[in-house]
């Protein structure tokens, strides 16, 4: 029901919202804000679920979090989101994958993909410039974008941008 950000995201993340709106689509953000322990229960909550080896894959695992409690993970610095984008008439999700695609933000744009792909691929590349031209960064999956913690500083760094480095305080 509540997502929380840093003021300078969620006010990129209004832009963001007002452009799809614009073009009939409006952004739904999923998560953004994550405290450890919170972080630290979806971890188990996930194992629980869908087995260990899907909740190291997904999230900071207990003994990263419990013996490095000043470590700086992606969603605890508000700078991180993770969104879908809905469109407006039809009140559905926009498709971005299925299974079998690769989650990656950069996997259908650096390999041969079949034809039924091809939607995908075209929907990842309108939130890929929406979010860019805000300043977040991918960092790995398509859904999961962020501006000022270390992963989008590791992304900035692989596109180029050599002075960008993480900040936590706006």
């Amino acid at each position: 029901q509540h997502v929380f950000a840093r003021r300078s995201v969620a006010g990129s993340l209004v832009k963001i919202d007002s452009e799809l709106r614009n073009n009939g689509f409006f952004l739904f953000v999923r998560s953004g804000w994550r405290h450890p322990k919170v972080q630290n229960l979806a971890y188990f909550l996930e194992a629980a679920k869908n087995g260990i080896d899907s909740a190291n894959n997904l999230y900071a695992t207990p003994q990263h979090i419990v013996k490095n409690p000043d470590a700086t993970y992606p969603h605890s610095t508000g700078g991180v989101v993770d969104f879908e984008i809905w469109d407006l008439k039809t009140n559905t999700r926009l498709p971005m994958g299925e299974k079998g695609v690769p989650i990656h933000a950069w996997d259908l744009e650096i390999q041969e993909i079949p034809e039924n792909w091809q939607e995908f691929k075209k929907n990842r590349r309108v939130l890929y410039h929406l979010f860019r031209n805000e300043g977040f960064y991918p960092t790995g999956e398509f859904w999961h974008w962020g501006r000022g913690d270390h992963l989008s500083a590791v992304t900035a760094i692989m596109m180029g941008e050599k002075d960008y480095h993480p900040w936590y305080h706006i």
